[in-house]
């Protein structure tokens, strides 16, 4: 594991690991009827253990809330 690992990254959603460049996180996920229905936002790099926010669609820039016109 690496130094930068052990940093707590958490706080800016990412869609990529700053210590190793993964895109792949552990994340907690409820599911309901075979597609994942909940998931939370904090997460630990599947390759180096770094603690890190994952994105949510309110994330993206081109999000638009459902009430917005």
């Amino acid at each position: 594991m690496s130094e930068m690992a052990g940093i707590d990254f958490r706080g800016i959603p990412t869609h990529e690991c700053p210590v190793c460049q993964s895109r792949t996180f552990k994340v907690m996920a409820a599911f309901e009827n075979y597609d994942i229905a909940m998931w939370g936002t904090e997460a630990e790099c599947y390759e180096c253990g770094a603690r890190v926010t994952v994105p949510c669609p309110v994330d993206s820039p081109e999000y638009k809330a459902m009430n917005e016109d």
